[in-house]
């Protein structure tokens, strides 16, 4: 194995999601992000600093890489040639290499477990955003209906979340989708949050259908 010292600027790729990768990194210096894209979100699974390794399991197991790794800082990093792990792997004892396979396989796992949990759980916060923003305006009787302007929605998720724009307005359409609540188009764009009463325990009940978790007695999104 060789090592290769080599310097990123911020927001530059180390490396993608899904391609192939035979090389180990290690941080000298800087941070680098580290993430994955579910369901068109983009999930930050962590942030590493100085002594940091990653990249580290696409040489052990020949998959592709399970991550994203973007430079944050201007950072330098020591990229690892590795192609002879994978050798090293198959040349250990039967019960070292079903260990060393069984981490690397939890490992990948456990990274598609946390991304769908935070997915749901950004979902499940913008919820709640909407359900107070829309408690401050008034409610029409007849239909059981708020609007809120979109503009004042578009401010408050972002911030509160720190998710970028493009995924609040994908959460949003999810929303619509599920017959939630619908947006209008124009100069004055407004979300009008249908059947307001009930909206909380709906999302709630949309949100148990996307986990693919079964509905429990009475539980309807209608």
């Amino acid at each position: 194995m060789s090592a290769l010292l080599k310097s990123y600027l911020p927001t530059q790729i180390i490396f993608r999601e899904g391609l192939p990768g035979t090389n180990t990194y290690v941080v000298r210096s800087g941070k680098v992000e580290i993430s994955i894209v579910r369901d068109g979100h983009k999930v930050i699974l962590a942030c590493i600093g100085e002594g940091a390794i990653f990249g580290e399991m696409a040489p052990f197991d020949g998959g592709p890489r399970s991550a994203t790794a973007c430079a944050i800082t201007p950072c330098d990093v020591w990229c690892i040639r590795s192609e002879g792990f994978r050798e090293m792997v198959d040349s250990c004892p039967p019960l070292v290499k079903t260990l060393v396979d069984g981490l690397v396989a939890r490992v990948r796992k456990l990274n598609t477990k946390i991304a769908s949990s935070a997915t749901l759980d950004s979902w499940l916060v913008t919820a709640h955003i909407l359900d107070l923003l829309a408690k401050l305006r008034p409610v029409n009787n007849d239909s059981d209906s708020v609007v809120v302007p979109l503009k004042q929605v578009m401010e408050r998720i972002p911030e509160v979340l720190g998710i970028s724009s493009e995924d609040t307005q994908s959460i949003l359409q999810e929303m619509q989708d599920a017959k939630l609540l619908s947006m209008t188009t124009g100069d004055n764009c407004q979300v009008v949050i249908t059947q307001f009463r009930s909206f909380l325990p709906r999302a709630r009940v949309a949100l148990r259908i996307a986990g693919g978790r079964p509905l429990e007695a009475k539980e309807s999104l209608f």
